[in-house]
């Protein structure tokens, strides 16, 4: 999935008071997307592993989104009860 459609994505589903949990070996291009755009917008945000303790300890009351990245899928599989 390429930036732009990412972005896309990310812009419709966010909005300011929200908080997102992404990957922290994102695209480059996507995680500077997030840091730099998401700040202004007033979306709280933190980069983590993969593992469950991580992914579970980021998340708050605000947490509308958890993303990944295909290429890392496998690391998520079967990790998570959602």
């Amino acid at each position: 999935m390429g930036v732009a459609a990412i972005s896309t994505t990310l812009l419709t589903l966010l909005q300011a008071g929200d908080h997102a949990v992404l990957q922290d070996d994102l695209y480059g291009g996507t995680q500077a997307f997030v840091a730099e755009l998401f700040q202004r917008l007033g979306i709280a945000f933190d980069f983590v592993g993969l593992t469950p303790a991580e992914i579970q300890g980021a998340l708050t009351p605000k947490t509308t989104f958890i993303f990944h990245d295909q290429s890392s899928i496998k690391q998520w599989m079967g990790r998570i009860a959602v």
